[in-house]
């Protein structure tokens, strides 16, 4: 039994530390691969992308660190390189071709909405900023930003066709105890539903992400128990990821999210590979994919 992530984070981008004590948290948590998605240049000024924002040179001093580590660590820990892409429609995308040459791409939406002067809204920039914005740009209509939000996945997951979706239900990240809205709430659900449909036929991969567990926004994983059951029900694949921003999360809930996931029926899970994505079994101390360790 080993571990896998695919969404995690360094100090290329927001994360805390250098991607070199990434992997050594890794190995101490008995990880098998490991792959690095920081977060890829905006057409904006951004605290929290490589080269914050506007400098896409620095894509390249990410790509080589990544690649170098692959080549140091080779046998001990499988490394790839990959990009977290935000979906903005107009503006970027995980399509991209400036991408194309990294290993996988995971496509998120974190923006919603416009400003007055055009400028794309950052839905989960904290709990204050999010009601302010949410009265901003959409009257306070919660059911309007989330079917504005569903509406940018499905749209991304079809023209886009990232190897990842990202995070899947992010609206729900300040809306414990319902504070918003109700997830049982049948017009949740159908675009819930509708967004997934969508999924399914662009064949990329939902992540079971304990991020929002890790940073204390979440009692439960993204996406949330009755989705997941939707996912096996469409046949849609599934990865195990922490996006985790240092070390100490690397591995955050694992054991949780996967008891939670085989309770539903769920028994395998995809990793990639030299040779791409595989499906593999699993267990609730880790993936049955210690070769992995061999790979490049």
């Amino acid at each position: 039994m080993a571990w896998t992530t695919f969404h995690s984070h360094c100090d290329f981008c927001d994360g805390a530390q250098r991607p070199r004590a990434m992997v050594e948290a890794a190995l101490d948590r008995d990880f098998a691969a490991l792959g690095f998605s920081s977060h890829a240049p905006l057409p904006f000024p951004s605290p929290w992308c490589i080269g914050r924002g506007l400098r896409p040179a620095n894509l390249d001093r990410y790509r080589q660190e990544i690649e170098s580590l692959k080549r140091f660590y080779r046998g001990r820990i499988a490394i790839h390189c990959g990009l977290e892409v935000d979906y903005i429609p107009g503006l970027i995308g995980p399509a991209d071709r400036r991408f194309a040459e990294f290993d996988y791409r995971i496509g998120s939406v974190h923006f919603v909405g416009r400003t007055a002067e055009g400028a794309a809204w950052q839905m989960d920039d904290g709990p204050e900023r999010f009601e302010l914005g949410l009265d901003l740009h959409f009257g306070g209509d919660i059911r309007s930003l989330v079917e504005t939000y569903y509406r940018s996945l499905a749209e991304m997951a079809w023209l886009e066709r990232p190897d990842v979706i990202g995070h899947f239900d992010l609206v729900k990240k300040y809306n414990r105890n319902a504070r918003y809205f109700r997830e049982d709430e049948g017009w949740y659900r159908r675009i819930v539903e509708d967004c997934l449909s969508v999924i399914a036929a662009s064949g990329s991969i939902v992540e079971l992400n304990t991020g929002g567990m890790a940073r204390g926004w979440t009692d439960e994983p993204y996406p949330s128990p009755w989705i997941l059951s939707l996912c096996l029900d469409k046949d849609i694949p599934i990865c195990l990821s922490s996006d985790a921003h240092e070390g100490a999360g690397i591995a955050y809930g694992f054991a949780e999210a996967l008891s939670l996931f085989g309770g539903l029926g769920g028994s395998q899970l995809m990793t990639l590979t030299e040779t791409g994505w595989i499906p593999v079994g699993f267990g609730r101390e880790g993936l049955r994919l210690r070769s992995l360790k061999t790979a490049a």
